[in-house]
Order: C-alpha cells, then sequence, then structure tokens
C-alpha cells in the first residue's frame, strides 16, 4: 500500500506540474514548484516526528512569504482568467504532492532496500500511466525502442543514485 500511495503521488505530482506548465508562465510554475523543500520540512515535522526548531520554522515562514511576493503579480492576473484557476490549483499541487512522497519515501527506506522502493515504484508509475499512454499509444521504430531503452536505464540509475 506504501508502494501504491507513493507511486499515485509521483504521477499527481507529474501531472499537475506539466498540467500547469502549460498553461502558466514558467517563472510563477517554477517558484511555486521550489516550495516543496517548506513543505517537506513541515510534512516531516508531521508525520515523521521530526524535529522542527525555530530557526527552521522562522526560515520556512521566509520562505513561503518570498515565494508569495515573487508569484503575487503573476498569479493574481491568471487568476482573472477562470480557466486558469485550475492551472493554479495544479500549481500548488505539485510541490504539496511531492513533499509527501519524498517524506513517505523517507519513511519507506527504513524498512526496505532502495533497490526494492525503485523497482516497485517504476513498475506501478508505468502502470498508472498505462492507460493514459494507451489513448495515444504507436509501437516506436527501432531507433525510438533504443532511445526508450536508454532513458530507462538512466531514470533507473539516477531513482538508485537519489534513493
Amino acid at each position: 500500500m506504501r508502494h501504491a500511495g507513493r507511486a499515485l503521488l509521483i504521477v499527481v505530482t507529474a501531472g499537475s506540474f506539466f498540467y500547469a506548465l502549460g498553461k502558466l508562465p514558467l517563472a510563477e510554475v517554477y517558484a511555486l514548484s521550489l516550495t516543496s523543500p517548506i513543505f517537506i520540512s513541515v510534512f516531516g515535522a508531521l508525520f515523521l516526528r521530526e524535529k522542527l526548531r525555530l530557526g527552521v520554522a522562522m526560515a520556512i515562514g521566509c520562505g513561503f512569504a518570498g515565494m508569495l511576493i515573487i508569484v503575487a503579480e503573476g498569479l493574481s492576473g491568471s487568476l482573472a482568467q477562470p480557466a486558469a484557476s485550475l492551472a493554479v490549483a495544479a500549481a500548488l499541487l505539485c510541490p504539496l504532492s511531492y513533499a509527501l512522497g519524498i517524506v513517505m519515501l523517507r519513511a519507506q527506506t527504513a524498512h526496505e532496500p532502495a533497490s526494492v522502493i525503485v523497482l516497485v515504484q517504476s513498475t506501478l508509475v508505468g502502470l498508472f500511466v498505462a492507460p493514459l499512454a494507451a489513448w495515444d499509444f504507436s509501437i516506436p521504430n527501432g531507433e525510438g525502442l533504443l532511445s526508450f531503452a536508454l532513458v530507462g536505464l538512466l531514470a533507473a540509475a539516477g531513482q538508485l543514485a537519489f534513493a
């Protein structure tokens, strides 16, 4: 169940980020995505009972206030367009779901080896997005298959190095 929850959060994170990226200015989406360390610290304190020192809490508050200042003008303009409200919500969901996934990963590493986490996570993410990919699927040619395999190997190596 933990693996499925994290895999679902990965899909939500990627989907919300790319949706927002296609609808909002790059600077606003990226500034919002950079709030994930703030949420990681808060979720770590809430769910993992990690100590949140006063200085860290103050830095989190300053960082969040700074992000609001950076994006306030762009987001207020975006919210004036009704269709952009969903994009803003997606841009806000992205760092939240990413942070929750990272906190879940931290908890999982105490009980399982990184290789198992990466294998199960990658498999489940693939299964979750397969129905969406089926809508626009075409069989790749030899060069496409080679590129696909190379990307898969590099992604797996990166995930193992990160975990």
